[in-house]
């Protein structure tokens, strides 16, 4: 992580001549941060939720492959995201449960994920808990998604499992739309019968494959379109540009959040309290915003933003400077 923010450091010291800076709007709002990304997560949790809170899911801040699907989730059951380590749960983290005081405490994946002191400790602070795990991060975005969701679902997304950023910024309009994100291996020509049998059981109006071919395969999206034909594929030509497409999905919103597209625990808590507001969330490089968050932004009419993470992760011009294209298309593949 951070020989990559280096990297991007030094690409963005000094802007390509062609660099622009954004009007006036959108204006940064405030910041939700922490000390690290479980102090993040905290801060996240206390903006959504004043008071208390039902229920909490507890996934897996260091690893990301079971915690992809929680966001959308969370947001329908009412709670936030919180992040531990596999074996020792943060006092950042221990303190904000006992001050929401949830009756149900949602472990997400199994014990490679989330040791079993991690549950012995959450069986101390709730009434319920519960560890929706599965197999692997397939089944585990499955569960999660026939647990909380009955059918039929207005929308679903379908995301790859190999990688984060599509699953994340799909979090918040899978859960704006009212449905999940399943996440699917998006190599494969098709879709495996599990993944099919879930989308047989949530019988969506409307599939949406969030990523290009490279991420998810046109043989999944032709099965999709077999499938219900209602589907379709929202995609640009990076992370940056398929998150700034997957916004343009909510057809208008005031307010918006960004987080970096490097790295996913901000962008997972983020996508659980955008999905709760029902406004998009952003993946951005640390030090600038893409052309096409800007355009998404100015399209859906967005004219503040709330940066989710500390500076370490984005710094405050990233919200209002413009990153040059061809800078852009030199740092990520």
């Amino acid at each position: 992580m951070a020989t990559l923010v280096g990297a991007v450091a030094l690409a963005f010291a000094a802007p390509a001549a062609d660099a622009r800076t954004l009007p006036l709007t959108p204006t940064v709002k405030e910041r939700l941060a922490g000390a690290d990304r479980f102090g993040t997560a905290v801060a996240v949790s206390m903006n959504a939720y004043q008071d208390t809170a039902p229920v909490v899911y507890l996934t897996n801040g260091v690893n990301f492959p079971d915690a992809l699907s929680a966001g959308p989730v969370a947001a329908r059951q009412g709670g936030p995201v919180l992040l531990s380590k596999w074996d020792q749960v943060p006092d950042a983290t221990i303190a904000e449960i006992e001050r929401l005081s949830p009756k149900k405490i949602v472990l997400v994946g199994g014990t490679s994920a989330l040791a079993p002191s991690v549950e012995k400790w959450a069986n101390s602070l709730a009434e319920q808990v519960v560890r929706i795990a599965g197999s692997d991060r397939f089944d585990t975005s499955r569960r999660l998604a026939e647990e909380s969701f009955t059918a039929p679902v207005s929308t679903v997304y379908l995301a790859t499992g190999r990688d984060y950023p599509d699953a994340l910024s799909a979090g918040a309009a899978a859960a704006k739309a009212g449905g999940p994100v399943l996440l699917v291996d998006g190599d494969a020509d098709r879709l495996d019968a599990a993944t099919a049998a879930t989308l047989a059981k949530l019988a969506p109006g409307k599939l949406v494959i969030a990523g290009g071919p490279s991420a998810v395969s046109d043989g999944i999206l032709a099965q999709a379109k077999s499938m219900v034909p209602a589907s379709s594929r929202v995609a640009g030509m990076d992370r940056f540009e398929t998150s700034a497409a997957i916004g343009d999905t909510f057809g208008a919103a005031k307010h918006g959040y960004v987080a970096s597209g490097w790295n996913f625990p901000d962008a997972l808590v983020g996508s659980a309290l955008a999905g709760r507001n029902g406004e998009p969330l952003y993946v951005i490089h640390p030090y600038c915003q893409p052309d096409s968050t800007a355009d998404s932004q100015r399209m859906l009419g967005v004219t503040q933003v709330s940066i989710i993470g500390g500076p370490a992760s984005i710094v405050d011009a990233a919200a209002t400077q413009l990153c040059s294209r061809v800078v852009s298309s030199q740092v990520l593949p």
